[in-house]
């Protein structure tokens, strides 16, 4: 008998534990990511901090944070308010950062095509910490964007990006 309770305590943890994963979509909204001018033809970095309502989009789910497997960023689109603004674009890098996780680019788009007002990102296959920066209490979006002239204002993009989250 003194066997048998750990042996059965064991195994309903196991069975309890391999529940089956779920994956949910998670969208961060209408994010500006903004340079400020002046701005020199070359690499500049326009930034968005973000602060995600994870815990209460979770738990909306039914879910916590604890049972955050894998994140993982399966679209990232980019506008701007008029097709000039991207004409002046020819290169867009998306990483993320976060205090306690360290920078990873994400997608990227090179050429962007001209003559449009949004784009959208090649997703990189390696995301290793997503669900890392989505647990913190913050984290930002990074966009290094390669300017094809001077600009003497503040360079704003509107992004968009959405998430898979795989739950357990």
């Amino acid at each position: 008998m003194k066997v048998l309770l750990p042996i059965t305590l064991l195994s309903l943890a196991l069975l309890l534990s391999c529940g089956e994963a779920r994956v949910v979509r998670f969208q961060t909204g209408e994010l500006a990511l903004t340079a400020e001018g002046p701005l020199f033809e070359g690499s500049n970095t326009l930034t968005a901090t973000y602060t995600p309502a994870l815990e209460a989009f979770l738990k909306a789910q039914g879910a916590s944070l604890a049972d955050l497997q894998e994140a993982r960023l399966v679209r990232a689109s980019l506008s701007a308010a008029d097709d000039s603004t991207l004409a002046l674009i020819n290169q867009v890098t998306l990483s993320m950062v976060a205090d306690q996780a360290e920078m990873q680019e994400l997608a990227v788009l090179n050429p962007l095509p001209q003559g449009v007002k949004a784009i959208e990102l090649g997703i990189a296959q390696d995301q290793k910490t997503v669900a890392d920066f989505l647990r913190q209490a913050s984290c930002t979006f990074v966009a290094d964007a390669n300017l094809l002239r001077d600009l003497n204002a503040n360079l704003t993009l509107t992004g968009t990006f959405e998430f898979d989250l795989t739950l357990q």
